[in-house]
């Protein structure tokens, strides 16, 4: 009996297409195969020439053009697996951020009616933050918790909350 795998993802097929951009500035032709909520299995072209070479644990851009349409959106990815030795295929995974959530959700929805798979099995993208310091994310607890103490208590909730957030964050 085969081993069974465990994904952390539902994996869709897809006949869809990538352009890879690479930190040197050069960019690959490629031809989606697989992709998830986590990541994308790629085949670089030949069509242009030998593809450039790319390095395991590069961090590079994509661009996923929606089937059947020229249009698409950009995603932040690191290269996992790069085949060498006569296989094309490039293994990414996905740095979903606040301001790609949308268009990658809408773009892995328009998959999975393609594909015939209910969206809610598709699950969601764990986004990243970029670039939040720690000082910012105590900044905004304490926000939120003046405005809920003064809504609560009204001012004289406001100061009291202020002081004791401060103190303890």
């Amino acid at each position: 009996m085969p081993a069974q795998e465990l994904r952390a993802h539902v994996r869709l097929q897809t006949e869809s297409r990538a352009l890879v951009h690479l930190p040197d500035g050069s960019r690959i032709r490629c031809q989606v195969r697989d992709i998830s909520m986590g990541g994308s299995y790629l085949l670089r072209t030949t069509e242009y020439g030998e593809p450039a070479p790319v390095e395991e644990g590069c961090e590079v851009r994509v661009y996923l053009f929606h089937p059947g349409s020229g249009d698409g959106f950009y995603i932040d990815a690191t290269v996992v697996r790069a085949e060498k030795g006569g296989g094309n295929g490039l293994a990414l995974r996905f740095s979903v951020y606040e301001e790609t959530r949308k268009p990658f959700v809408k773009h892995m929805h328009r998959e999975a009616d393609r594909a015939g798979v209910k969206r809610s099995v598709m699950g969601v993208p764990t986004v990243r933050p970029r670039g939040r310091s720690s000082y910012d994310v105590r900044a905004m607890l304490i926000r939120r918790g003046s405005i809920a103490a003064a809504v609560l208590f009204g001012v004289w909730g406001l100061r009291i909350a202020g002081d004791w957030l401060s103190s303890v964050l």
